[in-house]
């Protein structure tokens, strides 16, 4: 008994590493390792033309700007990528170094597993009901994202809410209380 199930539990947690892990996966992993090097191959450029999108040309341009400039963030971990896009968010960089600042982003927003997704396809039964069917697309992204993001939004300060709203909103439109 104990033998049969633990194979198939074996079984089951190596196909399910061999699906994550897959040899795009790894590529694509080892391809923005080499552009946070700032070392990117003509093969590297190519896949990222074939998986974002990207110009390689503009790329690679971007590339040598980005060797010119001091104190740029070094490494390949996540608080490197993290670094990055703060780096390239100040003085508006982002404009400027456009491609680069793509390929970071995007492959920051691929998630790491399934389970942040599942969670909120579940949470979206939640917030959008029945009785709440025809809501816009902007409302329902605001309330999902409220909903997703709970730890954010215990630590909302109220009156600084309310504040803000007050300057955003003219008084004449205001209720009196």
């Amino acid at each position: 008994m104990k033998v049969t199930s633990f194979n198939v539990v074996l079984d089951d947690l190596l196909n399910g590493l061999n699906d994550r892990f897959n040899q795009e996966t790894l590529k694509l992993i080892l391809t923005v390792t080499n552009i946070l090097k700032l070392e990117p191959s003509q093969e590297d450029l190519l896949y990222l033309n074939n998986v974002f999108g990207i110009d390689s040309e503009q790329i690679q341009v971007e590339i040598m700007l980005l060797k010119n400039i001091p104190n740029i963030p070094s490494g390949t971990s996540s608080k490197t990528l993290h670094q990055w896009i703060d780096f390239l968010n100040s003085n508006n960089r982002t404009y400027i170094f456009l491609h680069f600042y793509k390929v970071i982003v995007l492959f920051a927003t691929i998630p790491v597993t399934p389970c942040s997704c599942e969670r909120a396809f579940s949470k979206l039964t939640i917030v959008k009901t029945k009785l709440r069917s025809t809501m816009t697309q902007e409302r329902l992204d605001a309330l999902m994202f409220l909903f997703i993001e709970q730890q954010m939004t215990t630590n909302i300060n109220y009156d600084e809410v309310i504040e803000e709203f007050k300057v955003m909103i003219p008084t004449k439109r205001r209720l009196e209380l």
